[in-house]
């Protein structure tokens, strides 16, 4: 089932709120099955060339792809964040 906007926005939002909460900023996509951006978070203070890491490689991890902390801080923001949604998980 494709994902809609209003879910890709609810996945950014999760994402933001658990990174907000371990202090990394990060930059957040979310895109659809064939990898195309369905909505996009840069958080105050993140890294701004993780901005490109995220467009291009956010679909390897299926529906959202973050970037700004440790990569161990970045698997747990993008998991926390399908974890609060119906939509399913591909890592």
């Amino acid at each position: 089932m494709p994902l809609s906007l209003k879910e890709a926005q609810t996945v950014v939002e999760l994402a933001r709120a658990h990174a907000e909460t371990i202090g990394v900023p990060m930059n957040i996509a979310v895109v659809d099955g064939g990898g195309h951006l369905l909505a996009f978070a840069r958080m105050d203070r993140s890294i701004l060339g993780s901005i490109d890491i995220r467009s291009t490689d956010g679909s390897l991890v299926g529906a959202i792809g973050v970037s700004g902390g440790m990569p161990a801080q970045d698997g747990e923001v993008a998991r926390g964040a399908l974890s609060g949604t119906t939509v399913s998980q591909s890592t």
